[in-house]
C-alpha cells in the first residue's frame, strides 16, 4: 500500500455514509411531509394540520403564467395519499415520490451495512437528466395549456 491509501480509502468511506445519511434524511423528510400535507379539495393548494399555506410560486402569482414546478407539490403529495390523479396536477410528481420512498429502506440498508461508496455516477447523471428533461416537457405542455385558454 501505498501511502496515503488507508487515508484516502478511509475518507471514501465517510464520504459514502455522509452521502446515504444525507439522501436517507431528505428522503424522509420528503415523504413524511407529503404524508403530513393535504392538496384542497379545488386542487388548489396546499393544507397542513387544515391550515392553507401560501402559494409558493411567484411566477405564478406575478405573471399567471405556470412555472416547470406548477402543481410538483401537490402532485407529491397526492402520490403520497394513493391518488392517482397526482399525474393530473403534474406527471413528474408520482415518479419523484416513489423514487425517494424507495431510497429510505435502501439507504437505511446501506448505512446499516457500511456499504462501499456506489458508482452510480452514470447512472445518477441519467436519472437526473431524464427528470429534467420530463419537468421541461410538462411544462412545455402546460405552457400550451395555458395559452389555449
Amino acid at each position: 500500500m501505498r501511502p496515503g491509501e488507508g487515508e484516502a480509502a478511509g475518507s471514501e468511506a465517510t464520504r459514502a455514509r455522509s452521502d446515504d445519511r444525507d439522501l436517507l434524511v431528505a428522503a424522509l423528510v420528503l415523504v413524511v411531509a407529503a404524508a403530513l400535507l393535504d392538496v384542497t379539495p379545488a386542487r388548489d393548494g396546499v393544507t397542513f394540520l387544515g391550515w392553507r399555506l401560501p402559494e409558493a410560486c411567484g411566477l405564478k402569482r406575478a405573471t399567471g403564467w405556470p412555472c416547470p414546478g406548477c402543481g410538483l407539490t401537490r402532485s407529491v403529495i397526492l402520490a403520497a395519499h394513493g391518488q392517482l390523479e397526482a399525474f393530473r396536477l403534474h406527471a413528474v410528481g408520482p415518479v419523484l415520490f416513489v423514487l425517494a420512498a424507495l431510497q429510505v429502506p435502501y439507504r437505511a440498508w446501506r448505512l446499516a451495512r457500511g456499504a462501499p461508496r456506489a458508482r452510480l455516477g452514470a447512472v445518477r447523471g441519467r436519472v437526473l437528466a431524464a427528470l429534467v428533461v420530463a419537468i421541461g416537457v410538462h411544462w412545455l405542455w402546460a405552457l400550451a395549456r395555458h395559452a389555449a385558454t
